[in-house]
């Protein structure tokens, strides 16, 4: 007997109790006849303990556990282990009450390990892992069309027998299918057209998030082969939205559409702007003989869009294909599977911008489409209510394009309206005043002829700051916008501002030197125009304000132990308030969670006004979203939700595990 304690077991059993021990617990089930004589023998004595060690990890069963994904490594039991049959070695065999002490100490330390006591690794405690999150690394389709429902692979790091996939925003549901990648995704006809934020969560908490776009067209995955344009994958109908994936580096994907004499050919890629995806992508335009009739590699950013009107009737190829868009040194044609796009084919409507550029709360406007194959019912009638919103979205079932409107509290106005083209000179020799343009406003404007120069006057009042800016580049009219002022009084000019930084678009805060009228005009930096240099000009006050920002979107903590989350207070133009920071108001009585938080206050006196530190708990398991608030000490009392820098969410996922 003592020669199994002293040499077999601690080589052969112990080392694989302390380590495999929540494998026995489905090999119990398997073999409950031999595992009740093995533990028979473990605790009430035995002469063929080594030769049962195999149901402990060796042999089939051992390798049946494993596949099931339920062996866990404890080194801290192994040692215990060992050591204890190292001490306990030295005792006579003789001594039958000691052998069988040892024997319940062992069968003790089994159960420690099975119940997950010093353990680690995926071990589950009441129905909560102690693992790590799951981990999202791709959604495929990256999209799908409202009032469907579809199939959806999502690759990542997780158990697919527990996982569920979580949307932000409404309209939109998840369900696992039978694969072990596969979800099925069902979108209600009502939901936004746009993008959606994805993540995955499980019982040990959750993924970041990823955008997922909601659409209103037909869609197709890509089918290989489709590498060469004799093996193009044919787009019966249009329009159509093709998902595809550039799965190895040299990855060329081809696509053949029919198009009449005289017909419009719009298609645009979408991978950066609105996917996050790896590509840099390029897109060309052959005939079936492979001439090349046109290619673009960056329109809205890095994604390329072309337009073309077909001479004739006949089938052409639509050819995509990109470099990393993380510059690298391998100067080739990339791929995997992050190099994800959206291909949207349309000869119908397309709308590239609408005027105004911008919406005034609880006015009703009438917005002018803009783009190809435009209807005569370009024209549509938006009023925006007067709530909290700070943004519209605009999208038409039968039209490619999404454009998303800032609601403003000032007038919006056209450039049309309030161009003027008078010289400086003539201005400051009139004997009378021309009338300005008050400020705050916001001014919708277009380039359409070579080195047009649109010029207004305003009227500014005194010791204020104003924000002049103009978004084009940003969004998604690619043309490189300058902006000057110059004095009326003199003619001298005051500023000039192109790009700034990293920032494509003039952007800077202005102080006038005195109250009067100033020369404002916008041009291209090299005299280009065209029917698609659109820009959005805004100048408004410069009033103080505070930025609350948080680095993630998901936090995880233990049941009753402080769960440390850094808020980031970023205060501009003097903003000197002090503010108190917490969880939001939980109003409704199905949303109210377990969690807590004590209220922090930044103050603008020390330091504690840059950063702070909510400390969140919870006395029970929880996981959900939560929403962090800041409120104003003193003044008007304003609140001000935190959002995560990376997705500019508002809903943290917060996971307090046992």
């Amino acid at each position: 007997m003592s020669r199994y304690w002293t040499r077999a077991v601690p080589e052969r059993v112990a080392g694989r109790v302390a380590a495999f021990a929540p494998g026995v617990v489905t090999v119990l089930v398997a073999r409950w006849v031999p595992c009740v004589a093995w533990l028979r023998r473990l605790l009430f004595g035995g002469e063929r303990i080594v030769e049962q060690s195999c149901l402990l990890g060796g042999g089939g069963n051992g390798r049946l556990s494993e596949r099931m994904g339920c062996l866990v490594t404890n080194p801290v039991l192994v040692c215990v282990c060992r050591r204890f049959v190292s001490v306990s070695g030295r005792v006579a065999a003789r001594e039958q009450w000691t052998a069988l002490v040892r024997r319940w100490l062992v069968f003790l330390l089994f159960c420690a390990s099975v119940y997950g006591v010093g353990g680690g690794g995926d071990a589950q405690v009441w129905g909560y892992q102690t693992g790590e999150a799951p981990q999202l690394t791709r959604l495929f389709p990256a999209g799908a069309r409202r009032g469907a429902t579809t199939e959806i692979q999502i690759k990542g790091k997780y158990q697919a027998d527990s996982v569920r996939v979580w949307s932000h925003g409404t309209g939109v549901a998840w369900e696992k299918l039978a694969g072990e990648e596969s979800f099925a995704v069902s979108i209600d006809g009502e939901a936004e057209v746009g993008v959606v934020w994805v993540r995955l969560v499980d019982a040990s908490g959750a993924s970041e998030v990823m955008p997922f776009v909601v659409g209103d067209w037909p869609e197709v995955n890509e089918v290989e082969p489709n590498d060469r344009s004799d093996a193009a994958q044919a787009l019966a109908e249009l329009p159509m939205v093709v998902n595809g994936v550039l799965q190895k580096g040299g990855d060329v994907d081809h696509y053949r559409v029919s198009v009449a004499g005289g017909q419009t050919l719009v298609a645009t890629v979408d991978a950066q702007r609105y996917l996050q995806s790896a590509v840099d992508a390029t897109l060309q335009l052959v005939s079936l003989d492979g001439q090349l009739l046109m290619q673009n590699m960056d329109y809205r950013g890095l994604d390329p869009q072309i337009v073309w009107t077909a001479p004739q009737d006949g089938e052409v190829v639509l050819r995509v294909f990109g470099f990393p868009a993380a510059p690298d040194s391998t100067i080739s044609l990339g791929g995997g599977e992050r190099f994800i796009y959206r291909l949207s084919v349309t000869t119908g409507e397309a709308v590239e911008a609408v005027s105004p550029l911008a919406l005034e709360r609880g006015v009703t406007t009438e917005v002018q489409r803009h783009g190809w194959n435009l209807s005569n019912g370009a024209k549509h009638v938006v009023t925006w209510p007067s709530d909290s919103s700070s943004e519209c979205v605009l999208a038409w079932p039968t039209a490619l394009g999404v454009i998303q409107l800032p609601v403003v509290e000032h007038p919006s106005r056209l450039a049309s309206e309030l161009r003027m083209a008078e010289p400086f000179a003539a201005t400051s020799q009139s004997e009378e005043a021309l009338p300005g343009v008050t400020l705050p406003v916001t001014i919708t404007g277009n380039l359409t002829e070579p080195r047009q120069v649109d010029r207004f006057l305003l009227d500014v009042p005194a010791e204020k700051t104003w924000r002049v800016q103009v978004a084009a580049r940003e969004l998604g009219y690619a043309w490189d916008p300058v902006v000057e002022i110059y004095s009326v009084s003199d003619g001298k000019r005051l500023h000039r501002q192109d790009d700034q930084g990293t920032e494509v678009d003039p952007a800077w805060d202005w102080t006038p030197p005195a109250a009067g009228q100033y020369w404002l005009q916008v041009f291209d930096l090299h005299g280009h125009a065209s029917a698609h240099a659109w820009y959005r000009l805004s100048v408004t006050e410069r009033l103080p304000e505070v930025r609350l920002h948080v680095a993630g979107t998901v936090y995880r903590g233990k049941v009753g132990e402080p769960l440390e989350i850094k808020v980031d207070v970023e205060r501009l133009q003097g903003y000197a308030i002090d503010m108190e920071l917490g969880l939001a108001t939980q109003e409704d009585a199905e949303s109210i969670t377990p969690v807590t938080c004590e209220v922090q206050r930044s103050s603008v006196a020390d330091e504690s006004g840059k950063q702070l530190v909510l400390r969140l708990q919870s006395a029970e398991p929880f996981q959900g979203p939560i929403r962090l608030f800041a409120r104003e000490v003193t003044g008007d009392e304003r609140t001000y939700t935190v959002r995560a820098k990376t997705a500019g969410l508002a809903d943290l996922w917060v996971s307090f595990l046992p």
